[in-house]
Parts: C-alpha cells; sequence; structure tokens
C-alpha cells in the first residue's frame, strides 16, 4: 500500500514534469519524487495541493493517505 498512493499520483501527472509541478506547488522535485516513490507521505493539505495542481478529485487521494498513514502508525506502535 506505500507506493500505491504514489503510482496514482504519477500515474494523474501525465506527461507533466516533477520539476514542472514543483514550481507550481512551490516545492522541491526531489520531495515529489520522494512521494512518488513511496518513500514520503504527504500531508492532507499538500495533498490538496497536488491534487488541486493536477486538477484531479482529493478525496480518492485523501482516502488512501488516510489509511497509508493509519498503516504506519499501526508499524511504528508494534501492532503490524
Amino acid at each position: 500500500m506505500t507506493r500505491a498512493l504514489g503510482q496514482r499520483l504519477r500515474n494523474a501527472r501525465g506527461t507533466t514534469s516533477l520539476r514542472e509541478l514543483a514550481t507550481v506547488l512551490g516545492t522541491d522535485h526531489a520531495y515529489l519524487y520522494r512521494i512518488e516513490h513511496g518513500e514520503k507521505l504527504p500531508s492532507a493539505a499538500m495533498l490538496r495541493r497536488i491534487c488541486g495542481a493536477l486538477d484531479v478529485d482529493n478525496r480518492p487521494y485523501l482516502k488512501l493517505g488516510a489509511a497509508m498513514a493509519g498503516e504506519l502508525w499501526r508499524k511504528s506502535a508494534g501492532e503490524g
């Protein structure tokens, strides 16, 4: 599941480069790369910004992000 969000965002990005998207968002392209490769989990606010820049409905991405955050929390608490 940890890479699912990144893969969906990468698909939604289409032909827009990471550098272009990073410029629009005012963030670093390396940060977006880490999100797409499952190395970072963006905040809900950043997910909304990314989805807005990509002109996609943010609800499925927020739902997936919340599920991923819960999974990470359980693992860190030794429950999974």
